[in-house]
């Protein structure tokens, strides 16, 4: 008997019932990063939400099972810069990895049943962690960057690039177990040795420059001595001003190839150093960079003696590009992705990524480098109903100077239900965090949600955004809080004027960076919005350069133009009053919702209860959460849904009030 259809039911925008659960929202997903290969064995690693966020290695067994290698307290994330990002490396049938709980390293065999064992020489006092490490080409040492905790009357932490000893005992007869091998500037990131393991390269910036802005490129020579190993023979290959260099390695011959952005081109692009010389390998558009907020952003890799496969992003999406290392001819692999990250090669020279999609969870994809052809190997076990989600479409539109800025616009979309003839959609804005950061049309549950229950959603890559060249982004330089807020509102003024949307009943929502937009869009425009969500967002400039962490510590003086000083800041005239949104909440018009985590050290807590006591003292309309256990950004599953249940109860209270 054939089934009948589900009848369509008309309700007014924003009354529409979800075809999925709100708790499905933050139902484990397949979300997986830096897969990799071991004995011929695919792994992963995965953020557990029935876990509380627990970082750890999975596999599939054979009989299709996902099965979790690291045991249940051991935790592999890292502190180093606060936003960490990788920080395991493969070493033969085991792998090491720094662990949350401690900030030590352990070596686990990729086995189940194996338990991590502490490497005795990484017990370095007042360290806070280790990140993207790597294997001497000996297999005696494992290399990285670590973060020390300030000493007393010191102001900032200080980073290094050490080697630790892989021996159970923590040092050889001869040799001690830990070395520090390169010092002395405020950061380093991106450690990589050369194939005959004499040579390593790295970055490395000083404030007050973000990595994104300007970067030094080293290299040097690897050669023993008493402390086991040492840096010699150390060359500068760039540092030059409003130049940046990211995603730096060695090819099989030799060569150091390495992202860029010089005078001579907007978009990040590849170029070699031979030992002596530099030349530019790519003229393209494609972005083949991004900013270092995490580290391990692997974005391109050899195989064999062959091709450079590489990620590059435009407005679109994400593609692999073949590279050949001596003409930097470029070769498009395959279709567009929604986002594409974290390339590694296996030994047979095929290249594993994960590959994200628009309309379906992300995958593990392999591609094999001698056909050229991508095949999924794994994704998530159930993906969502396609008739049910809105379609991202790129849109751009002009700001103030007629220059296009750059988004994704979400119709509402919801099988089940239809709107009253002649009635327009509210509109959620939704800002992405850095602010140097950039929003792509990956799925994200969150977004669908809102758009099955008859919102419309714009997300904006304003200017100061990355994807869009070096002038792009630097353009918030100095307008942190006015171009990017302008844009918000040419956005909504863009929406609006195609007829997608109800002008009157516009929402924003954003986190950190975004939060600050946020608040600053609901300040400088009142009249624009219906409500507002602010997800440990800043709403006080001077009190965030006070006490947030070192590698963003300078940051703020860049983006406002203005160098901090805690007497200066706080004039009438400063930067730091005039765009901080807490000295102007008495213009706020709409409803306000506050979300803060108790342990956040980037944005902390002070910061978003000085907005809290400003809208209570003001009479203003708001509610706060503040969420014992989270940091920068929530972890856990109970309270994710919790922030995200009492937000969207929020906006339809506002919708039918």
């Amino acid at each position: 008997m054939k089934k009948q259809a589900s009848p369509i039911i008309e309700a007014p925008y924003g009354s529409w019932k979800s075809p999925w659960s709100l708790e499905s929202v933050f139902d484990d997903g397949f979300e997986p990063a830096y897969p990799f290969v071991a004995g011929g064995q695919l792994y992963w690693l995965e953020s557990l939400g029935r876990e509380n966020g627990r970082v750890a290695v999975m596999t599939e067994t054979r009989s299709g099972d996902r099965k979790c290698i690291t045991p249940a307290e051991y935790d592999i994330r890292t502190r180093v810069h606060e936003y960490g990002g990788k920080c395991f490396c493969i070493h033969g049938d085991s792998v090491i990895f720094n662990n949350w709980r401690d900030g030590r390293l352990y070596r686990q065999r990729l086995n189940p049943d194996s338990s991590p064992r502490p490497l005795p020489a990484a017990v370095i006092p007042g360290c806070r962690g280790f990140a993207d490490l790597t294997v001497s080409r000996d297999g005696n040492r494992v290399i990285g960057i670590i973060e020390l905790e300030a000493d007393e009357g010191d102001r900032e932490n200080t980073s290094r690039i050490v080697a630790v000893s892989l021996s159970d005992t923590g040092a050889d007869a001869d040799q001690p177990g830990f070395a520090a091998l390169v010092e002395g500037a405020d950061f380093y990131a991106s450690p990589v040795l050369s194939h005959d393991g004499e040579q390593i390269a790295w970055l490395e910036w000083s404030h007050p420059n973000m990595p994104w802005d300007r970067t030094r490129l080293v290299r040097a020579s690897l050669e023993a001595d008493a402390n086991g190993i040492a840096v010699t023979a150390k060359r500068i290959v760039v540092d030059e001003p409003d130049r940046s260099v990211c995603q730096p390695g060695f090819t099989c011959d030799g060569l150091l190839l390495f992202v860029s952005d010089d005078e001579t081109t907007d978009r990040w692009n590849f170029y070699s150093h031979d030992g002596s010389r530099i030349r530019r390998l790519t003229h393209s558009q494609s972005e083949f960079g991004e900013p270092h907020w995490v580290f391990g952003q692997s974005r391109w890799r050899q195989s064999g003696h062959n091709l450079i496969y590489a990620v590059g992003s435009n407005h679109s999406g994400d593609r692999i590009f073949g590279i050949h290392p001596e003409s930097g001819r470029l070769n498009p692999v395959g279709g567009e992705f929604a986002a594409c990250r974290q390339l590694f090669s296996d030994d047979s020279g095929s290249i594993w990524f994960v590959g994200c999609f628009s309309d379906r969870q992300p995958q593990i994809c392999r591609l094999e480098t001698r056909s050229n052809r991508i095949e999924p190997c794994l994704s998530g076990s159930t993906d969502p109903d396609r008739d049910s989600l809105s379609i991202p479409q790129p849109v751009s539109f002009p700001d103030g100077n007629r220059n296009p800025v750059y988004g994704y616009f979400y119709p509402p979309c919801n099988r089940l239900h239809v709107a009253p003839a002649g009635t327009l959609p509210p509109l959620l804005v939704v800002t992405h965090g850095g602010p140097t950061g950039r929003t792509t049309p990956e799925y994200s549950s969150i977004r669908q949600y809102f758009c099955s229950i008859g919102f419309a959603l714009l997300d904006i890559n304003h200017r100061g955004s990355s994807g869009y060249g070096r002038a792009y982004r630097q353009q918030l330089l100095g307008q942190w809080g006015v171009f990017d807020v302008d844009d918000i509102v040419s956005g909504i003024d863009f929406a609006a004027g195609q007829g997608w949307i109800d002008p009157g009943r516009v929402f924003i929502r954003g986190s950190s960076a975004g939060g600050f937009v946020v608040l600053s869009s609901l300040t400088r425009y009142p009249e624009r919005f219906a409500g507002g969500s602010c997800y440990y967002g800043i709403g006080n400039l001077i009190t965030l350069s006070e006490i947030t962490h070192k590698f963003e510590s300078k940051y703020t003086d860049n983006l406002l133009g203005e160098k901090f000083d805690p007497v200066s800041a706080r004039r009438p005239d400063s930067r730091y009053v005039s765009r901080s949104p807490l000295f102007h909440l008495d213009s706020l018009n709409c409803p306000l919702i506050l979300f803060q985590g108790e342990d956040d050290k980037i944005v902390p807590p002070e910061v978003a209860r000085e907005v809290a006591d400003s809208l209570r003292e003001n009479g203003l309309e708001y509610e706060y959460a503040e969420y014992p256990g989270e940091g920068h950004g929530f972890r856990s599953k109970r309270n994710r849904l919790d922030a995200l249940g009492r937000e969207i109860d929020f906006f339809v209270r506002i919708i039918n009030s």
